[in-house]
Parts: structure tokens; sequence; C-alpha cells
């Protein structure tokens, strides 16, 4: 059996870190790479950036929970699912565009220039979500 697929609109939740001067016209957004999540990036790379520097650095939308034994769930997040030995995506890069572009006009920063920043899974889906600026 195969089963369909149709995307539907809703509204969804996104965990983030934003730092700096919301006033910058400029906005540095931050991806992080599979099996990672905000923090992790935020904690690298906002030291290599200038000072006053607004920073937006979001979790990816899935959560990747793992069970450790006597300690619990730890969390870290992907952007998408692609399987390379089936050259296919599970969830493409498209969802989570839409989700950071409108993230950022939810915060009212969608006039700034952006910068993205992206490591491993956040690099490659940094030019999906430049495009639709461009």
């Amino acid at each position: 059996m195969n089963y369909q697929r149709k995307r539907i609109p809703c509204h969804t939740v996104t965990d983030f870190i934003l730092s700096g001067n919301q006033n910058n016209d400029t906005l540095y957004l931050l991806l992080h790479g599979f099996n990672e999540s905000g923090e992790k990036i935020f904690k690298r790379v906002s030291p290599l950036l200038p000072k006053e520097a607004l920073i937006l650095s979001p979790n990816g939308n899935f959560p990747l929970p793992v069970k450790k034994p006597d300690e619990g769930y730890t969390v870290n997040f992907g952007w998408y699912f692609f399987d390379n030995s089936t050259n296919t995506y599970f969830i493409d890069y498209d969802l989570p565009s839409e989700i950071l572009i409108n993230l950022i006009k939810e915060l009212g920063f969608e006039n700034k220039k952006l910068f993205i920043i992206g490591y491993s899974q956040g690099g490659y889906l940094a030019p999906f979500l430049a495009l639709p600026r461009s």
C-alpha cells in the first residue's frame, strides 16, 4: 500500500536563542547540524561575531530524543530527514525553510540584512532558506 502526502498549513512551536541588539539592521541566523541544537552552534559561533550582533539560533523542527541509562532523555534536533541509501527525503528542506522564514517574520526581522551561518545539515539548508529572499 502506498501512502499519499499532502502539505497541511499549520502552526508550530519553535524554540530559539535570540541575543544582541534588536535595532541592528543585520540578523545572523545560525543553523546547527543534525543531532545538535541552537545552543550548541550559538556557543561555538557567537564569540566570532560582532559584540552587539543580533543573533537568532533556533533548534531544528524535529526532536531526536535519546534515552540514556539512569539519566532520562537528552534531546537534540534535526531540520529534515534524508535517506542516503535510497536518495530519498522523508521530510525535505521546504518545511524547515518555511518555518524559519515565518519565525523571522514573526520576530519582525524580515527587512533586516540576513547572514545565514550553517553547519553540516544546517549548511545544506541555508541556500534553500536564502532563495525565497533573493
